[in-house]
């Protein structure tokens, strides 16, 4: 299958990542409310690796696959893990949620997801997509329903930036060597957008 880059074609490819975007969403959807219907949650690579290929289908082409090159992210200083490390570090991050899904809340879990999957990086584009949707998966799902609201957490990220490389930052000072996670700013900014988002 071709891809169309934006270098390719700018338009084109605008209007295939607006497409994948809403393709996204009804599936995040559909995989929030199958999970309710389940007596016992577990998250895997599965619901990651489904959500962005269905965010970068035709623009990326490696869509759904973890990357096996380097990447570099902008706005930020932090420099992801080697491609060797990617998988790994993902099964960290899924063993994680799944040992603290009953213990922890869900705002620290899913500012968890968003700022893990950030900081790992694990495929050649489409991070961020994938991370604000599997973090709203994770809030949902914790939450036991979809959240309702038409002014959505990942559309609020999406259309205000800043203060989300602000938290970004903020928690990339977390060492999980010693068990330090400094997510105190990226949950205050989560419980802000949930609340923006029950109130629309």
């Amino acid at each position: 299958m071709k891809v169309i880059t934006v270098e390719d074609d700018p338009k084109m490819h605008k209007v295939i990542e607006d497409r994948n975007l809403l393709a996204q969403y009804d599936l995040l959807r559909t995989m929030v409310e199958i999970a309710l219907t389940e007596t016992s949650v577990t998250v895997s690579h599965e619901i990651i690796h489904r959500l962005h290929y269905h965010a970068v289908v035709g623009i990326c082409d490696e869509p759904g696959a973890y990357r096996k090159r380097g990447v570099a992210i902008h706005h930020s200083k932090h420099a992801p893990p080697h491609p060797d490390q990617v998988v790994p570090l993902m099964d960290e991050l899924i063993a994680y949620l799944n040992s603290n899904w009953a213990a922890k809340t869900a705002i620290h879990l899913a500012a968890f997801t968003l700022w893990r999957i950030c900081w790992i990086h694990p495929f050649i584009e489409g991070n961020g997509r994938t991370a604000r949707a599997m973090c709203f998966w994770v809030l949902c799902v914790k939450l036991r329903l979809w959240v309702p609201g038409k002014n959505t957490i990942p559309k609020q990220i999406r259309e205000n930036r800043r203060p989300y490389y602000a938290a970004l930052a903020e928690a990339d000072q977390s060492d999980l060597r010693v068990s330090f996670i400094n997510l105190g700013m990226m949950e205050g900014y989560l419980d802000g957008l949930m609340k923006t988002q029950l109130a629309s």
